[in-house]
């Protein structure tokens, strides 16, 4: 099996494991950042009620103008959704390829018992919210992606050291990150507790070092609450 197919492989499964609509988790797949789709995502962006129907919205087979649908959806809770802020939520993207200018974003989908993945086109897409900046503006942590090693570099070849985690969802800090949507490395400080715990100090730093964003398996290694303390 090629990475490639094992990744999509990967997606799928986690697609399946947790339903197409997924505001409130952490996505189990490989994700480099979320897209808002206006006609599917706008009016709970707006904080209104979900619309009796909403505009369809094709998938496609490939990211050119012109290829052939995959699948159309007419509702939020049939393409895999995320939080990217604050009661805000978005598609998660698994892929971008470029048509000249214009970004297509490949999403994962569920319509009916079909789970798949297709290419949104630019016109009907909205906002791109990439992961790094998700985690950097968030409250970010550990996920069970993570293998519990840092490293010196932001390269696979660096100096590594086991940390473990001392528990589930261990807050971070993300400092920098490093690397493109596909191999991106974020430069973290593990911290003993949540910056929302109240305390006399602020949360100590545990350790400090660079992570891939994403497991060998392909799965997300960091995530972010969204919603704040």
């Amino acid at each position: 099996m090629t990475p490639r197919l094992a990744c999509a492989v990967a997606i799928l499964a986690a697609c399946a494991a947790t339903a197409a609509a997924q505001d409130d988790h952490f996505p189990r797949g490989r994700i480099l950042g979320s897209v808002e789709i206006p006609a599917l995502h706008a009016a709970a962006n707006r904080g209104g009620p979900e619309p009796a129907s909403t505009k369809p919205v094709t998938l496609y087979t490939v990211p050119v103008t012109g290829a052939r649908a995959m699948t159309v959806v007419r509702a939020r809770s049939q393409v895999l959704s995320v939080e990217h802020g604050n009661e805000q939520v978005s598609a998660g993207v698994v892929e971008i390829r470029m048509q000249g200018d214009r970004r297509w974003y490949r999403v994962q989908f569920q319509v009916g018992t079909w789970l798949g993945t297709g290419w949104l086109s630019p016109r009907d897409a909205g906002t791109y919210h990439p992961l790094e900046s998700m985690l950097k503006s968030g409250l970010p942590f550990l996920t069970d992606g993570w293998d519990g090693s840092l490293y010196s570099m932001p390269r696979a070849g660096a100096k590594r050291r086991v940390v473990g985690r001392a528990r589930e969802h261990q807050d971070i800090r993300v400092l920098a990150t490093s690397g493109d949507g596909e191999h991106l490395w974020l430069r973290v400080q593990i911290i003993d507790r949540s910056p929302c715990a109240a305390g006399p100090t602020s949360p100590a730093v545990v350790a400090t070092g660079w992570m891939p964003a994403y497991s060998r398996d392909g799965r997300i290694a960091a995530w972010h609450h969204s919603r704040g303390c």
